[in-house]
């Protein structure tokens, strides 16, 4: 994230920064296939859920990427790191996997960790503030 916004102030755009990200995985990827002797060719209907599979990550990282230009870079990150939310839930959702306590509990305190390490509850009332009533700002930052 922090090269991606120094890239961006030397010129750099979003697109260009994600073709960039996305090609060396694929060279990583290809590399690794080949050394392990792997099959490069993909089962069928594979190509189809690949091609899928990667542009809905292309949106996910132009999305977050581009998130910074709106919103401070500590809201954009606790954003991105719902996504372990969302895949206990659709994993619970889709494969029947329980959601253990021990599950719930650690998804819980990493977030509330990420809340408390990215300060966002300042950055998100600084940018939302049209938006609460002022009665519902915390006491601290009361006048």
């Amino acid at each position: 994230m922090i090269t991606s916004i120094m890239a961006y102030r030397e010129g750099i755009s979003v697109n260009t920064s994600n073709a960039t990200r996305f090609t060396f995985a694929a060279v990583v990827v290809l590399g690794y296939l080949l050394t392990h002797r792997q099959p490069l060719r993909l089962p069928r209907g594979g190509i189809g859920l690949g091609m899928l599979l990667g542009f809905l990550m292309f949106l996910i990282s132009f999305g977050y990427l581009t998130s910074t230009k709106f919103i401070p870079v500590s809201l954009a990150v606790l954003l991105f790191y719902m996504a372990p939310f969302l895949v206990a839930l659709i994993v619970r959702i889709v494969d029947g996997e329980p959601l253990s306590v021990l599950k719930i509990v650690s998804l819980v305190t990493a977030f509330v960790g990420l809340i408390l390490a990215l300060k966002v509850d300042e950055a998100l009332y600084s940018h939302c503030q049209d938006l609460v009533l002022p009665c519902w700002r915390p006491a601290h930052w009361r006048q």
